[in-house]
């Protein structure tokens, strides 16, 4: 199964907002389960391009360490047809 994984929860993967834990054991419980997280072009520059915004006055190597962590596990898929025909139909 593929857990598609939105910006916002790739940020609350990285950096603690409300609600981040609760998100990092839900999405950890379907990995466990045999679930491939999986996430879009466009999800993964929203994320970066809004922790990088947040971290502008930290160290690089930190900037990179959070984006590391939103991203790591979650495979990219490019924005075809397919992929925005579906976003536009999918549920929240």
């Amino acid at each position: 199964m593929n857990i598609y994984v939105d910006s916002s929860a790739l940020i609350k993967r990285a950096m603690s907002e409300p609600q981040s834990g609760r998100l990092i054991e839900t999405l950890e419980g379907h990995v466990r389960d045999g679930a491939t997280l999986c996430s879009s072009t466009l999800a993964w520059i929203e994320s970066t391009r809004a922790i990088r915004s947040r971290l502008d006055d930290s160290p690089p190597a930190n900037v990179v360490d959070t984006i590391g962590a939103a991203l790591s596990g979650v495979l990219e898929f490019p924005i075809t047809d397919q992929v925005a025909d579906i976003a536009r139909r999918i549920g929240p």
